[in-house]
């Protein structure tokens, strides 16, 4: 996460290692495919943290 530059690096488990699948700025909403109903309003949370 960069709260200067409102990003989130989303980690995706791919074969036993954690890679970067998605880049997502302020304005997304980041879902979660581990939490069932977890989603993230990015453009709130970096509001919240700033």
């Amino acid at each position: 996460m960069d709260s200067e530059g409102q990003t989130l690096l989303i980690y995706t488990l791919i074969q036993g290692s954690f890679q970067p699948s998605r880049l997502m700025t302020s304005g997304d909403t980041a879902i979660s495919s581990a939490i069932v109903g977890f989603e993230l309003d990015l453009e709130a949370f970096f509001e919240e943290i700033n």
